[in-house]
């Protein structure tokens, strides 16, 4: 219950910038609202998060919220929803698998913030540095 309250609240956060962000018209104000709200990284995370959800069915969007976790940080929210869709059901196996094992050996499907980074850095593509 506590995962869907946290994921509620940044998606929440995202309705009010985006909502926030359409009435402004000119480069200074979008600027100035980015500065306010902690900057366009921020911003822009919220609004990421807010897409990548509306673009899930409500099948994939059940599965998330009743991964077995009690409360995650928000930054984990952010890179979830960078994941593609095909990295997203990796991950969410990957979840499931390490729930089953958890569950077999302490009897906790629970599982602690950290194995959603873990699983979702495994997947995502590391960053390549190019070599002159």
């Amino acid at each position: 219950m506590l995962l869907k309250v946290s994921l509620d609240n940044s998606l929440q956060i995202g309705r009010k910038l985006h909502e926030e962000l359409s009435l402004l018209t000119s480069e200074n104000e979008i600027t100035l609202f980015n500065q306010d709200c902690g900057g366009e990284k921020v911003v822009q995370s919220y609004l990421k998060l807010l897409q990548w959800w509306n673009s899930l069915s409500k099948d994939w969007q059940r599965k998330i919220v009743n991964t077995p976790f009690k409360l995650v940080q928000e930054n984990l929210w952010f890179q979830l929803s960078q994941l593609s869709f095909e990295d997203l059901k990796q991950w969410y196996q990957g979840i499931i698998q390490r729930s089953e094992k958890s569950s077999e050996n302490n009897g906790s499907r629970t599982l602690p913030p950290k194995i959603w980074k873990k699983v979702a850095s495994e997947i995502r593509p590391q960053k390549q540095v190019k070599r002159s």
